[in-house]
């Protein structure tokens, strides 16, 4: 009952595709080919349309393009299935915007630069939705 399939066709086979297409996406991307891994995200956004690493990808493929408006929705994609993604905010970087922490980070500086120092406590801790500050940013002004 067996057709020559060769044994190492059938390691393969046991890999689950979507897996090896996420490698091979990350692999091309690491080396800086986003035509190939763009062809790796695509295919595994063809299989799941949510699948974070392919979202982030193709958002990373299009901000080094340059089309900041495809990268956007991406983006947006990504935020919507997994706002807690690791590097979310690397791709928001790399759209030029700062994530949102940063930029009221930013806003406290700002204020503690221009002396207005309970006004800038108020923003970090805002910046930090509450959380006490870390010790770095304890420094910047305590």
């Amino acid at each position: 009952m067996h057709g020559g399939a060769a044994p190492d066709a059938l390691a393969q086979a046991s890999k689950d595709p979507m897996s090896v297409l996420i490698d091979q996406g990350k692999y091309w991307q690491s080396h800086q080919r986003g035509d190939l891994a763009e062809q790796a995200w695509l295919k595994v956004l063809r299989i799941d349309p949510k699948q974070p690493d392919a979202l982030f990808g193709m958002g990373m493929v299009l901000a080094d393009r340059k089309d900041g408006a495809g990268a956007q929705q991406y983006l947006s994609r990504l935020k919507a299935v997994a706002p807690n993604y690791p590097r979310l905010d690397d791709l928001g970087r790399r759209l030029g915007e700062s994530s949102l922490r940063d930029q009221t980070v930013n806003d406290a500086r700002r204020l503690a630069q221009s002396g207005q120092s309970a006004s800038a406590v108020q923003e970090y801790q805002r910046a930090l939705s509450g959380k006490p500050a870390t010790p770095e940013l304890q420094l910047e002004y305590y």
